[in-house]
């Protein structure tokens, strides 16, 4: 059960060779596009497996956006590779190659664009992806120690992180605004916690609950037609799943127990309409790991950008459909978890 939070399939891309004609190309340029080239498909290849470690991810990751550093920011001489990060204005490179990608909710078709700040948060994304689903793999073993509940929780971070790095230092970045319902809408990663709230009348809470028991009677007509539906993610059954049916048998029981003891006790009347609660989370909130652009590639030295000054983009933006990924199964316990919440951690 614990694919429920990973229900993204990863996203699909073109092979890029990163072929550029240049007036007078060197043994450096041609190194640069060649690593650019195995660089992005060595992670890409890299990432369809969940079983990988993340310190492999992460530094596969690191130096294929050291090599494309060059083609997002300008490079420039007299500073420290360590203070390039975020310094200087855009790259005159930024248009040189033209990168497709598929979006999680737009189906197979390409969406082209001639900037690689665009390639960098796609493939951002999908890395966050990754994190969360090798979150998942760990999560879903028959048995899960603390150290790992912990290293899972450490991954959704990691993945928060990510995806915040791309809507604060990517999205504004773009020349145009994305695509509606694409993975580069601004809503579609939105960060949101978690609060209990506690009620000092008994007779709001009991609406509160008879709207709940409503709600999970509704909930589970929709689960089960969920359940049903086809789609490139894997399939799923929440009414089935042990904290569904725990949360039921808990709101009846919470229910009899409140009417109980308003009916004996408290003598509060129960509201004809649902109270309006606070829903801001004011704890039990975490913040995301934050990530940042690594410093750009030994290769980028201001020669080789300088040379690279001029390049005519690629005139061919023609959309087509690319084939979804294959990715490594991994294992998912279908044992039931044994305790009282029902969920996959601890």
């Amino acid at each position: 059960m614990a694919h429920w939070f990973h229900r993204n399939v990863l996203k699909a891309t073109n092979y890029h060779k990163f072929e550029v004609k240049l007036t007078e190309p060197t043994e450096a340029t041609k190194k640069l596009c060649s690593d650019l080239k195995l660089s992005r498909s060595r992670l890409l290849d890299l990432i369809r497996d969940a079983n990988n470690t993340s310190d492999t991810i992460e530094t596969a990751f690191s130096a294929y956006l050291s090599l494309l550093y060059g083609l997002i920011w300008e490079i420039q001489p007299s500073t420290p590779q360590s203070e390039h990060v975020g310094r200087y204005d855009s790259s005159k490179l930024r248009n040189i190659f033209i990168f497709k990608w598929s979006h999680t909710l737009l189906g197979s078709l390409s969406h082209s664009c001639t900037d690689s700040v665009y390639e960098a948060a796609n493939m951002s994304i999908n890395i966050g992806i990754w994190f969360m689903k090798h979150a998942a793999m760990i999560a879903g073993k028959d048995d899960i120690s603390m150290d790992e509940a912990k290293e899972v929780h450490g991954l959704m971070r990691r993945a928060a992180g990510i995806f915040t790095f791309v809507q604060i230092e990517f999205l504004p970045q773009l020349a145009n605004p994305p695509v509606l319902g694409s993975d580069l809408d601004p809503r579609a990663y939105i960060y949101c916690g978690e609060n209990l709230l506690s009620m000092d009348k008994c007779g709001e809470a009991i609406k509160a609950l008879e709207e709940s028991e409503k709600s999970l009677k509704q909930a589970k007509v929709l689960c089960q037609e969920y359940g049903k539906t086809h789609g490139p993610a894997p399939r799923v059954k929440p009414d089935q799943h042990g904290v569904f049916k725990r949360l039921a048998p808990l709101v009846k029981i919470t229910l009899d127990k409140c009417n109980r003891e308003n009916g004996f006790i408290y003598h509060h009347k129960v509201p004809g309409d649902v109270p309006t609660l606070e829903t801001k989370a004011t704890y039990g909130l975490v913040s995301p790991v934050n990530f940042t652009m690594p410093a750009p590639s030994p290769l980028w030295t201001v020669p080789m950008y300088r040379t690279f000054i001029g390049t005519a983009a690629p005139s061919d933006t023609r959309e087509h459909d690319l084939p979804p990924v294959r990715e490594e199964a991994v294992h998912q316990s279908i044992k039931e978890p044994k305790n009282e919440s029902g969920c996959s951690l601890q």
